[in-house]
């Protein structure tokens, strides 16, 4: 009995190292294929609000303060924790920002600097990006974006290496604003990176330092391949496990290629069906979109959830068809997007802009469910409208990324606005190359065609992701009124402000906006957004179209995938059952 005990307390002696070893790293751990979403040519986050593509692969590669879960609670990233104090004498609020300690890519510290820079970036007269009223809240923002104080009068300041003071001139919504940091633009940025090359920086994977689980590796275009490799550094110390918090080595996304004459030209464009066939044979393990073909067929074989993003179509207000509020409100009268919805399964048809994750009062309710439905269906008001302003047989071209679904939504809208009596023409686009050296070094980058076309305002009629940029309703309605665009200042005109990159002015809207930024009750605010939505799609320089939904199958040899609130897939828990690693031994 006495030798029996004995063994067994060995063998409990023994477990722990037993077991330690079933479940430490080999190698450098998992890799495996998968297709995450469409190729994407910039990865600089304050540019993520016109592709649900390129948001999904920013998501995985930084990161910023605070997270929203997939039950829309408030998770600190970043962020450890914050101090709130107020000051009486100058009726000002402020927030002490203490954050974790973390790493850049290449080894780094992420410092409160580096916050510093990228919210100073957004906030300067001549730098462009609607995310900059997600700031403006802060003392002096608004007055530095329009070049009426230097930028350092801007109430952001690093108290030290991992600290962030901010400095509002009333007192604030706390909850809203730490929820608002939880965009993805407001990513910190390392400024010794993007000074060195300032315009190619976000295009190439040698000259990209991120902070988030993941960095971008072996990016080749002309090969169709980009891998995503592990951040050695996410919240790790050298002498921890490397899988610590980061469970694949490396995800390799290869983006197989077809003709494309859907246009009427040949165009080589992504090919679904070939992903879905490796899908299907083992090949890859993940697959975050289907052909719009065999959406239904599959759809109970995936997982869908809302995002945070409306497929709508950008109007040019600076052409002369388009400048006529009465063309642009037959534009939309004339789209049944139920039908619209139903084609293409992934996605709801849009009752507003403002879709059903961007919150109201508070975090427990819809902004999109106390607004109601602002949108309506009648092709018969939308012919007569067309007549009465003169536009029939006028020509329009509608310009979009050529992906399947937008090809799809595109063929829908031509059909739909054609029987108006006007023509349209597509213009699909998808990226340009650009040959460079520099100091001796060849590299080819790209643009997105598409962006470069929104930014600017190159289109009669543009398809997009319009990317809500907050939770937070007040960024995404404001960005229509001038003053409050993000954009740079007019050097050439005294630095004046400029007006939405789709050429929208109005006065009383600018008014309501400006008046809504005044208020400082926060629940008064978002009441008077819900005036300004209304008002912003009476005159429709924007038409929402489809509420959009993220989908995705993924095999059963990986597990432990989730999905965030703005509808990201998460992927650096993945952990892949029956991966082997060769070894020598």
């Amino acid at each position: 009995m006495k030798r029996t005990v004995s063994l067994l307390l060995c063998l409990l002696l023994l477990c722990p190292f037993l077991f330690s070893c079933s479940t430490k790293l080999v190698g450098d751990g998992a890799i495996f294929e998968a297709y995450v979403a469409s190729e994407t040519f910039c990865f600089d986050p304050a540019f993520a609000s016109t592709d649900d593509n390129t948001a999904q692969y920013l998501s995985l590669i930084y990161e910023g303060l605070t997270k929203i879960d997939a039950n829309g609670k408030l998770v600190y990233a970043l962020l450890d924790h914050y101090k709130s104090s107020r000051d009486i004498i100058r009726g000002e609020y402020k927030l002490t920002l203490y954050l974790k300690q973390t790493k850049w890519s290449d080894a780094a510290s992420v410092t409160a600097d580096d916050f510093l820079f990228a919210w100073k970036r957004l906030l300067s007269s001549d730098f462009s990006s609607p995310a900059a009223s997600l700031l403006y809240d802060i003392k002096n923002a608004k007055d530095a974006k329009e070049g009426n104080c230097s930028i350092d009068a801007v109430g952001i300041a690093s108290v030290d290496t991992y600290t962030l003071e901010v400095t509002f001139p009333y007192e604030i919504n706390v909850e809203a604003f730490l929820r608002t940091c939880a965009s993805i633009q407001l990513s910190p940025l390392r400024e010794n990176v993007i000074s060195r090359n300032p315009d190619t920086w976000a295009s190439r994977y040698s000259t990209l330092s991120v902070n988030g689980p993941f960095s971008v590796k072996a990016m080749d275009y002309k090969a169709h391949t980009v891998t995503l490799q592990r951040n050695n550094y996410y919240y790790r110390n050298t002498d921890e496990e490397l899988n610590k918090n980061v469970e694949p080595y490396k995800i390799v996304i290869n983006f197989a290629k077809t003709s494309d004459t859907s246009a009427g030209k040949d165009m080589t464009s992504e090919d679904l069906q070939a992903q879905l066939d490796r899908f299907n044979s083992g090949e890859i393990l993940y697959i975050g979109d289907l052909p719009v073909s065999v959406r239904s067929e599959y759809l109970a074989k995936g997982t869908l959830s809302d995002t945070l993003s409306t497929m709508s179509v950008m109007v040019n207000c600076k052409s002369e068809i388009l400048s006529d509020k009465e063309v642009r409100q037959a534009l939309s009268l004339a789209v049944d997007r139920q039908a619209l919805a139903s084609a293409i399964v992934f996605a709801d048809p849009a009752t507003g802009l403002v879709n059903s994750l961007v919150n109201d009062k508070n975090a427990k309710t819809s902004f999109r469910k106390v607004g109601g439905d602002l949108l309506s269906y009648s092709a018969d008001t939308a012919k007569s409208k067309i007549a009465s302003a003169g536009a029939s047989g006028k020509t329009l071209t509608l310009t979009y990324k050529l992906t399947d679904e937008f090809s799809a939504v595109a063929g829908f809208l031509k059909e739909a606005w054609e029987q108006l009596g006007i023509k349209v023409e597509l213009k699909p686009v998808m990226a340009e190359s650009h040959d460079v050296k520099k100091d001796d070094v060849e590299y080819t980058y790209y643009t997105d065609t598409l962006e470069q076309a929104y930014l600017a305002g190159d289109y009669d009629l543009l398809l997009c992701d319009f990317g809500m940029i907050s939770t937070e309703p007040f960024g995404v309605l404001a960005q229509f009124a001038l003053g409050y665009t993000g954009n740079s200042c007019d050097a050439e005109k005294d630095w004046e402000v400029t007006p939405h990159v789709c050429g929208y002015q109005s006065e009383s809207y600018d008014q309501l906006i400006a008046s809504i930024h005044a208020e400082t009750d926060y629940a008064k605010r978002v009441e008077m957004l819900h005036d300004a939505e209304k008002a912003l799609l009476d005159d429709m320089p924007i038409i929402p179209l489809l509420f959009n939904k993220n989908f995705y199958m993924i095999s059963s040899e990986l597990k432990n995938e989730k999905v965030n609130y703005f509808g990201f897939t998460r992927l650096e828990k993945v952990y892949y059952k029956n991966y082997t690693e060769e070894t020598d031994e």
